[in-house]
């Protein structure tokens, strides 16, 4: 979904089979070629999980992810046809968030229990493509922010309404934030992190 320009992103809810709109979808770059976000693939890393583990996605995040990590009040949004919105419509609490965000930080420990490889965390927060000013992982944006001479690079999820995980490794940092900031401003994030968040970091 690009504000202001063309886009299809709410044709697929006109279809009946969300996988099969998204499959038969015409190839615009060959792979490898063009960077293009789209959170309509990610209902096929959700299906690719159903297909292999044989039960949807909520269920297998309930009990390979949320209950090893305490998390019991979680919403994920499930559409009649039985595609769970893997692309967004996770709902989670303030805390529940930073436990997730602190499970990246700690290498994917939680409780001295490893919840997540750490291998996983550390090829997911890597770089794996540029384009412009943007960097990717596996669904994860990777930033710097400079602040007076130093740089923080840090790697964070971001909401349609710009609700936020951030993770600073540098300075042990998990910093979230809900909003619902669904285009009535520019997205702030970045004003808060460079005036506000970032240098009360480095000065204490």
């Amino acid at each position: 979904f690009t504000p202001n320009e063309y886009n299809d992103d709410v044709n697929i809810y006109l279809a009946p089979d969300y996988i099969e709109y998204i499959l038969n979808k015409d190839l615009k770059d060959q792979p490898g070629e063009r960077f293009f976000y789209n959170n309509r693939l990610m209902y096929l890393q959700g299906q690719i999980i159903e297909e292999s583990t044989r039960i949807s996605v909520d269920s297998f995040a309930t009990r390979y992810l949320f209950d090893q990590l305490g998390i019991m009040d979680h919403i994920w949004k499930v559409y009649d046809n039985g595609v769970t919105e893997t692309g967004g419509g996770l709902k989670l609490i303030p805390r529940d968030l930073l436990i997730f965000g602190s499970l990246y930080l700690n290498h994917g420990k939680w409780q001295d229990k490893q919840i997540i490889s750490s291998e996983w965390i550390e090829v997911s927060t890597k770089i794996q493509i540029t384009t412009g000013n943007q960097r990717y992982g596996y669904n994860w944006w990777i930033k710097n922010y400079n602040i007076g001479n130093k740089s923080f690079e840090v790697y964070y999820a971001l909401g349609h309404g710009e609700q936020t995980i951030m993770v600073i490794p540098e300075l042990n940092t998990v910093f979230v934030m809900t909003a619902g900031n669904f285009f009535q401003t520019p997205q702030r994030l970045d004003e808060i992190m460079t005036a506000y968040i970032l240098p009360a970091l480095k000065t204490n």
